[in-house]
């Protein structure tokens, strides 16, 4: 039974080793969008999304996020199933992390109001730390 519950501790450490690759890359794309992209100074909240998916790196970012969220919740899952109750937590705290990031992503496209983007790399940098500290546990 031991040897059972190693085996789950070790893919929800590998699942964290990607997730944490994942959100590195996530990164580098939001700092290219950032540097890279000019969003117009004015527009419509239908105009700057539009705007926003024929920008490569932008679309690009969207789409990590997405994945990051869905591999977030697979992190979840496995730790409640496996009664992890530290790893659980941590998995809550990085999902969420997840999930204000990208909704202060989706309201910065909206607005284009930088504290969105300050936002989003707080909570960046609180998933990280979740992450990493399932995989030091």
């Amino acid at each position: 039974m031991k040897n059972n519950k190693e085996g789950k501790k070790n893919i929800l450490k590998k699942l964290c080793v990607w997730i944490i690759g994942i959100l590195i890359i996530q990164y580098f794309l939001g700092m290219t969008s950032n540097l890279f992209v000019t969003f117009p100074t004015s527009g419509t909240q239908t105009q700057l999304w539009e705007f926003a998916w024929h920008q490569v790196p932008v679309t690009l970012h969207i789409v990590v996020g997405t994945l990051l969220l869905v591999l977030s919740v697979i992190i979840l899952i496995v730790a409640i199933n496996n009664k992890m109750k530290k790893r659980t937590i941590s998995g809550i705290v990085g999902l969420l992390s997840i999930f204000i990031a990208g909704f202060s992503g989706a309201q910065f496209v909206s607005s284009q109001n930088n504290i969105y983007s300050f936002i989003m790399s707080i909570f960046f940098i609180i998933a990280l730390v979740s992450y990493t500290l399932v995989i030091g546990s």
